[in-house]
């Protein structure tokens, strides 16, 4: 079933900027259309053009989840700076069954013109997956005319390494905790000397292996 909560995303690029005002406007919004907001993501001191957006990031996710009926937003920058990340962003809500409401722009996606946009978004969305995926391909067939080794460089354990991660386990570590809290590296891959964090499965791998 669809889920009903109304959520709201805010942000603004610097510290010495508040998120008051939108949320005023949102709250007036709310109130408008006798709704209450569930959820606030806030993102404060977070460029919209930054690479890095937990915030956002989990939104994403609460709403891939189907945590989210109703996402308002001030306005459709909000969500980024680049429109094309905007774009997919807006498309992976509309995938997750997500309704957006835009204050600045008058959008609504629950409406009939809303509806239109999201169409319209959806094909330009597509339009640039197929471009990312064939900047990709592009990229990778002129690494291999250079002869380049692809994918990702493998892990090469030594005893030390081993015996670092037993150790950290006979503490009562947990293999999330170890990777989570970056407690341990390995430092030689196939690609050289590199101070890599493995993952879950690397360490799984590692501690099944005789020292």
């Amino acid at each position: 079933m669809p889920s009903t909560r109304t959520c709201a995303l805010i942000r603004v690029s610097t510290d010495e900027q508040t998120t008051d005002p939108q949320r005023v406007s949102i709250e007036r919004w709310a109130r408008a259309h006798d709704v209450q907001v569930a959820h606030w993501y806030v993102e404060d001191g977070v460029s919209g053009a930054a690479d890095s957006r937990p915030v956002l990031e989990e939104m994403l996710v609460a709403a891939r989840k189907g945590r989210i009926g109703t996402l308002v937003v001030p306005a459709l920058d909000r969500l980024g700076r680049r429109a094309v990340r905007t774009i997919l962003t807006l498309e992976s809500l509309r995938e997750a069954g997500v309704r957006v409401v835009s204050l600045r722009e008058g959008l609504d996606f629950g409406t009939v013109a809303g509806q239109l946009v999201a169409s319209v978004l959806a094909h330009v969305a597509e339009m640039e997956r197929e471009a990312m995926r064939e900047r990709t391909r592009a990229g990778l067939a002129a690494a291999r005319a250079r002869g380049a080794t692809l994918g990702r460089p493998s892990l090469i354990w030594t005893d030390d390494d081993v015996e670092r991660l037993r150790g950290l386990r006979a503490a009562g570590h947990s293999l999330p905790t170890i990777r989570r809290e970056k407690r341990l590296r390995v430092f030689t891959t196939t690609a050289g000397a590199k101070a890599v964090v493995p993952s879950e499965r690397a360490m799984r791998r590692a501690l099944a292996q005789t020292v």
